[in-house]
């Protein structure tokens, strides 16, 4: 999603400054099974009703 929201170069320097931290990396893992799914179809319903 969020390289859908940002251009080539934006993305590639997010993704260069994203570091992983094991405690909240396990935390956002078991948060974003749960909420992911929901998000993303929120985020695809958006999309359509603006095409």
């Amino acid at each position: 999603m969020i390289s859908a929201m940002l251009g080539t170069t934006a993305y590639a320097f997010y993704r260069a400054g994203a570091i992983e931290v094991p405690f909240i990396a396990t935390l956002y893992g078991a948060v974003s099974t749960i909420v992911m799914p929901e998000v993303a179809k929120y985020f695809a319903d958006k999309i359509i009703r603006n095409s």
